[in-house]
């Protein structure tokens, strides 16, 4: 992202690392949250089951 813009013009280079660790970031949040809630769904905790062997 920094590889965009004109030569001297380290604000909007900033700008645009600061961006793109923001949608990373975002975006790593979003799988981990969709992961444990999908664990947890597909997970049968219900009382009636009987444990492994």
């Amino acid at each position: 992202m920094s590889m965009f813009g004109q030569p001297g013009e380290e604000t909007f280079r900033k700008w645009m690392n600061i961006c793109g660790g923001i949608v990373v970031f975002f975006a790593i949040v979003f799988m981990g949250t969709y992961m444990l809630r999908r664990r947890y769904k597909d997970a049968d905790y219900s009382e009636e089951a009987e444990p492994a062997e």
